[in-house]
């Protein structure tokens, strides 16, 4: 039996019903879960936990919570990202195959995806809600009443410039690359 002060800081932050500890694999999957969408109560029974356990490890692990914070970030700024292009409408190719004298020939076709309205809309609503529509707005308090702030900036893709987007979109596929090769090795 492991006396508990012998534990590291990180074990000891294990539920006392749950002897497994958080390895290095742990926070990738964790980044990996959170980028998929799991919710705290869903990384809980994933991890065979509760969901004090996944509070009390976010709380006090920052390995954690990075990989938490990151995770759900970067799912946010695709979604974010998909809804703009939507919106604004893109160019993408498909290739369309032929047949010519017998062989199968594929052509390039470049293709134009129209603006969508509804995506347009839910943009607006959510950057001038007092204009194109309601938006509820939620503060978390303390005990005392006082506002909890996570510390995270918040930004907004709607403000963000067309170089901006660009720039953040790279960012993002070059992490991604970077996490493919590191789960490769």
């Amino acid at each position: 039996m492991t006396n508990r002060k012998s534990l590291t800081h990180r074990q000891q932050l294990v539920h006392p019903m749950d002897a497994r500890t958080l390895q290095k694999r742990d926070y990738e999957q964790v980044e990996s879960l959170c980028r998929l969408g799991l919710t705290d109560a869903e990384l809980a029974d994933f991890f065979n936990t509760d969901a004090k356990t996944i509070d009390d490890w976010y709380l006090d692990d920052p390995d954690f919570r990075i990989a938490v914070i990151e995770g759900r970030t970067l799912q946010t700024a695709r979604v974010a990202d998909a809804m703009y292009q939507r919106a604004m409408g893109f160019s993408y190719t498909e290739e369309k195959s032929h047949v010519i004298d017998g062989d199968i020939v594929k052509v390039p076709l470049q293709k134009q995806a129209l603006p969508d309205v509804t995506a347009q809309k839910t943009i607006l609503a959510a950057r001038k809600p007092d204009v194109w529509g309601a938006k509820e707005t939620r503060t978390l308090q303390g005990p005392n009443g006082e506002s909890i702030n996570s510390g995270v900036p918040t930004v907004r893709v709607e403000d963000l410039s067309q170089d901006e987007l660009e720039l953040f979109k790279r960012m993002l596929e070059n992490r991604l690359a970077a996490a493919r090769l590191e789960e490769q090795a």
